[in-house]
């Protein structure tokens, strides 16, 4: 089951502790290498939300995920005490809670994005970051679909000229030195070639608000994660960025790859944030 906590229960957490809560143990509970800040403290329950779990208490009546009943652990002293409940019980976790916050001092300042790291997805943001990798290949489809269909109004372009060049045979072009030089490339009638861009034109018309319509729905699955959790909110609207740059390029196909590469991109940063949260 997944836990939700509150930013707010994080960050008094941290503001409540200033190393493990196991005694003796004074692993710090962020690690900082290089000028960069990694949490590695682990949120530990004292009694578990789940009826199968360790010390669960189904006569407790307080927040299950609320900071009563929670405590950091090193990454160490969590999996043991969560493995032999019998050995730590309800009460030892309790006294270990006390001389954590009150050994705290100043505590551990986290910051937003850190809190919001810690916190577990919740099933409506991983449902609203599963629409947001559906509906980023939906647009992509949509776009290399829009691109097919230009490239089909270009083919029978080269097609006709080619039957024009085999109609007309060989031709050559003569300098002012009466040199001839092959014509490889035949252009059609002026009457030909308009007809040709028009229709070029219209098919970029006609496929391009599917696209964007696509790209309207990501953007707005991305609002409503982003009220969520800003942080994937943030990474989703990396997302919607690079999907917003699909309707104006699927007609130059090296621009349209490089744009589904970086939308590409984009999305496994989205989806390798929410899988690391589970």
């Amino acid at each position: 089951m997944a836990r939700s906590y509150t930013q707010q229960t994080i960050k008094l957490l941290f503001g409540q502790a200033s190393a493990c809560a196991y005694p003796g143990c004074a692993a710090p509970l962020i690690f900082v290498d290089r000028q960069q800040r990694t949490v590695v403290a682990e949120i530990a329950h004292i009694r578990s939300e789940r009826p199968d779990g360790p010390r669960h208490d189904p006569a407790y009546t307080g927040d299950i995920n609320g900071p009563d009943n929670l405590l950091l652990l090193c990454g160490i002293h969590h999996k043991p005490v969560d493995r032999h409940e019998s050995t730590y019980e309800i009460t030892d976790l309790e006294v270990w809670k006390r001389a954590q916050v009150a050994t705290a001092g100043a505590g551990t300042p986290v910051s937003d994005e850190e809190a919001l790291a810690i916190v577990r997805i919740r099933p409506e943001e991983r449902h609203a970051v599963d629409q947001i990798i559906r509906l980023s290949f939906r647009v992509e489809r949509a776009a290399e679909d829009a691109a097919d269909a230009l490239g089909l109004v270009n083919h029978e372009h080269r097609r006709a000229r080619e039957k024009l060049q085999a109609q007309l045979g060989p031709m050559w072009k003569v300098d002012g030195d009466g040199n001839q030089t092959p014509i490889t490339s035949m252009q059609l009638p002026p009457t030909q070639q308009a007809a040709f861009r028009q229709r070029l034109e219209t098919t970029f018309q006609e496929r391009r608000p599917r696209v964007r319509e696509i790209v309207g729905l990501l953007g707005e699955e991305m609002s409503v994660l982003r009220a969520m959790d800003p942080l994937l909110g943030g990474l989703a609207n990396q997302v919607v960025l690079a999907a917003e740059l699909l309707p104006d390029v699927f007609h130059e196909a090296s621009v349209l790859e490089q744009t589904i590469d970086l939308l590409q991109n984009q999305v496994r940063r989205l989806s390798e944030a929410a899988q690391e949260r589970y």
